[in-house]
């Protein structure tokens, strides 16, 4: 994990959270807990099925969504 990503997460788990989420898929991942904390502040959803798929590839549109999720309000830039 590089520092950009590291102070990404730092950041998201410090925003205050509203609900219990748990994915079926990542109860004996090493990264149970973050993402159970990304969960509950709404920044991850995971897929309907109730997964999250921890060991699958982000494609680019589920990294989109991540961004807008934990900077909802920045600008949105065409180019």
């Amino acid at each position: 994990m590089n520092q950009y990503t590291l102070a990404i997460l730092t950041f998201l788990l410090t925003l205050p959270h509203t609900r219990t989420l748990a994915f079926f898929d990542t109860q004996n991942h090493w990264g149970k807990d973050c993402l159970q904390q990304l969960g509950e502040r709404k920044l991850i959803t995971g897929y309907p099925d109730g997964s999250f798929r921890p060991n699958a590839t982000v494609t680019r549109a589920e990294a989109a969504v991540l961004m807008l999720n934990a900077f909802p309000d920045a600008p949105i830039i065409m180019g």
